[in-house]
């Protein structure tokens, strides 16, 4: 198995109830307040990664335009509306 060095930038979040956090602790804190209040439970981890060809920024650019155009439907898919 080959050594993938090249730079990459990954962002993560969580979706959990309709709220989205980087914050592990945030997450299961609206996790438990969905389970106590008998809210929707659906939840994911998403993580977005990509290789540094050009520039951190310019890289980081191109992750955030991904995000905001599939972030509605992935909600829609995650939480099922």
């Amino acid at each position: 198995m080959s050594s993938d060095t090249s730079d990459k930038i990954v962002w993560h979040w969580y979706e959990v109830g309709g709220i989205s956090s980087n914050d592990p602790v945030v997450a299961k804190s609206a996790q438990i307040r969905a389970k106590l209040l008998r809210e929707t439970q659906a939840s994911a981890v998403v993580i977005v990664r990509s290789e540094v060809k050009e520039s951190n920024e310019h890289t980081q650019n191109l992750i955030r335009s991904f995000v905001d155009q599939m972030l509605p439907d992935l909600k829609n898919t995650i939480y099922q509306k």
